[in-house]
């Protein structure tokens, strides 16, 4: 379930994914087997912890003509795009409703939302699915999800200045999950994506993503605490992190262990938020964003939350040329978002 449009896939779609600090892009070539055809992607420079590009905080002249410059570097000349959607520019969640009539749905969902939506219902779009595997014969689970028209509004004065085919706007959530977890997969998982700014983590069971929710406990926040406490540069704090991380020996564990043990507390919620409302508990978690690489981070969830944790591989389920093959697993950032949303 997903903010999109319903519209025939063509053989090449784009996935934009425009983030926090980096915007990426990946042009797949669609089939019985997807393939990657190009990719491409920036990543802002600026020290300015204020400085986001999926906030909108700078101008969207700005977004334009990064994103026009990265489609005429890479010669990407497919338009037909999808873009993500900011958990943090959501609202979600779930609720019960009593068994009736298919045409008795949307009246019912519309009057619910009122109760959960913070804003007058006429400046929000809404979507909603029933979750099979959580209902019962005594009601129905509907997870719901709006977004601010303004939001879906600025993504489409972007697309028409690039003059691209929006075919759809999703939730980053939905786009991560499609990329790293196989449809086949039932059983339930946490995925968390550290981004520099941002992690956003979510549990998913059965092909639905349940819950969705957004951690201060980023990459930049670890290096700011190292920088803080040792009276470091920034530089030298994340150079630090990525050298000795949570190694169990290193003097770092001990700055570092507070904040990670923070994020693990919001992935337990979230995991009972979705073993409240009917779903399984967790049986593993994957890692994703460029942030995740810390040296000893898999290790120490793995001890503290006593359940396998994977590193997800974005790539694992599409096919690339050569030329691609050699360099796409080297890459610093992490594609997951876009590559699932040229999934869809």
């Amino acid at each position: 379930m997903s903010l999109s449009f319903l519209v025939p896939r063509k053989r090449k779609l784009l996935g934009i994914d425009i983030g926090t600090a980096a915007i990426k892009i990946v042009e797949l070539e669609r089939g019985k087997t997807n393939r990657l055809a190009n990719y491409v992607y920036f990543h802002n420079k600026n020290k300015d912890d204020s400085f986001y590009f999926n906030s909108f905080q700078v101008d969207t002249s700005y977004i334009v003509n990064v994103i026009r410059a990265m489609l005429d570097k890479s010669s990407i000349v497919t338009t037909e795009a999808f873009m993500s959607i900011p958990v943090a520019f959501s609202f979600s969640t779930i609720f019960s409703l009593p068994i009736i009539k298919k045409e008795e749905m949307n009246s019912a969902i519309n009057f619910e939302a009122r109760k959960f939506i913070p804003v007058p219902m006429d400046e929000v779009y809404v979507n909603w699915n029933a979750i099979d595997f959580m209902s019962s014969k005594q009601g129905v689970k509907i997870l719901m999800i709006a977004v601010p028209k303004e939001t879906i509004n600025k993504y489409n004065a972007i697309a028409r200045a690039l003059r691209l085919q929006l075919r759809g706007l999703e939730i980053e959530s939905f786009s991560l999950v499609r990329s790293l977890v196989d449809q086949d997969e039932k059983e339930c998982a946490a995925v968390i994506d550290i981004g520099e700014y941002i992690t956003n983590i979510c549990i998913t069971e059965q092909d639905v993503v349940s819950v969705h929710h957004t951690s201060n406990v980023s990459g930049r926040a670890l290096t700011n605490r190292i920088a803080s406490m040792l009276s470091v540069s920034v530089d030298r704090a994340n150079t630090l992190k990525n050298e000795q991380g949570l190694n169990q020996y290193h003097q770092l564990h001990e700055l570092l262990a507070p904040l990670i043990n923070k994020m693990i507390n919001e992935v337990v919620k979230s995991n009972d938020s979705h073993t409240i409302n009917g779903g399984t508990t967790m049986q593993k978690v994957i890692l994703s964003g460029g942030s995740s690489h810390i040296p000893g981070l898999q290790e120490y969830l793995n001890r503290t939350l006593n359940i396998p944790v994977v590193r997800g591989d974005e790539f694992g389920r599409v096919t690339f040329p050569d030329v691609l093959e050699k360099t796409i697993h080297k890459q610093p950032v992490d594609f997951s978002v876009a590559l699932g949303l040229a999934m869809k």
